[in-house]
């Protein structure tokens, strides 16, 4: 039905996704997003560490060893030897898988003419178009977290702020025996402070303004110690 409706007007935009291998784009743009901006930064940062190591480490041996098997098959397995360390003993496991999935990926399409566009593509030529699709994966999926994914910390800094202000009006109905209420709603807005940083990222939400809502509540719960000590 695509196809009916948008005749060859899609053909050089498909071609070019078939060349590039943009559905790796694709799985890495999946595989990198969290709910938190921090954590989609690191799972890119990593992916895409791996992903030019393991890349120019396939060229490399792809080049140098074109036309031994038995020689990429003895590198492959020197190269797999730190990659595993890097997984199983390091801080940053992902560099690790990324770095020998990126590697093995790059060797194995080099079985000889592409089924899908019919092209014979160099060792170098597929670790330049895995670098690419994952880099652009990468950084679509850094776009979507920062401008347009849907904030756990803006979410929690709403909700939060609603319990707030309805447990101030507890406190001004019984201003004189809720100490304990207070120093809890105290400590909640320490918390919305520390969340009010993570929503700068996110041109819609209004951060000065709830900025603005947190201090005038800190000044709501003096009043209330002021009244209670008076």
């Amino acid at each position: 039905m695509g196809r009916y409706f948008c005749g060859d007007r899609r053909e050089p935009t498909q071609a070019l996704y078939y060349d590039f291998r943009m559905h790796w784009a694709l799985t890495s743009f999946v595989a990198i997003m969290t709910p938190s901006v921090g954590g989609t930064n690191a799972a890119g940062l990593y992916r895409i560490l791996g992903t030019l190591g393991g890349a120019a480490t396939a060229a490399a041996v792809g080049w140098v060893f074109a036309t031994s098997p038995l020689g990429q098959f003895c590198f492959t397995a020197m190269v797999a030897l730190p990659s595993f360390y890097v997984f199983l003993n390091s801080k940053y496991p992902k560099i690790g898988q990324i770095f020998l999935l990126t590697y093995t990926a790059v060797l194995l399409n080099l079985s000889g003419k592409d089924p899908v566009t019919g092209k014979n593509y160099s060792v170098i030529d597929i670790a330049i178009r895995r670098a690419t699709a994952v880099s652009v994966g990468v950084v679509i999926g850094l776009f979507v977290s920062w401008y347009i994914w849907p904030y756990t910390a803006r979410k929690a800094l709403r909700i939060n702020l609603a319990h707030i202000f309805f447990d101030m009006g507890i406190i001004y109905g019984k201003v004189w025996t809720c100490s304990e209420l207070e120093l809890r709603l105290r400590l909640a807005l320490v918390k919305q402070r520390e969340l009010l940083p993570q929503t700068r990222h996110e041109p819609r939400f209004p951060t000065h303004v709830y900025g603005k809502i947190i201090d005038t509540a800190g000044e709501i719960l003096d009043k209330f110690v002021a009244m209670r000590v008076a």
